[in-house]
């Protein structure tokens, strides 16, 4: 119904009343929608977590970042962080002797994503474990296109 319409058929004194009521409803919709924006950003936000990783080998690292996806279904654990920044961070974590961890992890710089995913795996040795994690868990396609 156009407004037009709306005017003819409804006189002044009862359309008032229904316009502002439509109006409070619009208003209460969009302070839903602000509520709900404002919200997925809390959680996008709480989606990171502040990350200390010691490496036996190289420097400690930490950031703020959020897991994608994790393996430890095997004696090596493998995990792939995202930070804040957009860097990826490969970790593998193996036993040693005793109760020590060999702990390493590799930072790939933000970039194009097919060659930031491809060096993550190349971090990983493309050991099959990790192929199989992150094509069920993230979806990559592991193909590399060349001209």
């Amino acid at each position: 119904m156009m407004i037009d319409d709306f005017a003819q058929c409804y006189p002044a004194s009862e359309s008032l009343p229904l316009l502002a009521n439509f109006r409070k409803r619009i208003d209460t919709t969009i302070a839903v929608i602000n509520c709900a924006t404002k919200r997925q950003l809390m959680t996008d936000n709480d989606e990171y977590e502040p990350v200390k990783i010691s490496q036996t080998r190289g420097p400690r690292l930490e950031f703020e970042g959020k897991l994608l996806c994790e393996d430890d279904s095997g004696p090596v654990s493998l995990e792939i962080w995202q930070t804040r920044g957009g860097a990826y961070v490969a970790v593998t974590e193996a036993p040693m002797r005793g109760d020590q961890m060999d702990t390493r992890a590799t930072v790939v710089e933000p970039g194009e994503e097919q060659a930031m995913r491809l060096a993550v795996m190349d971090a990983f040795d493309w050991e099959n474990r990790a192929r199989s994690m992150v094509r069920k868990q993230l979806k990559w396609q592991l193909v590399q296109e060349v001209a």
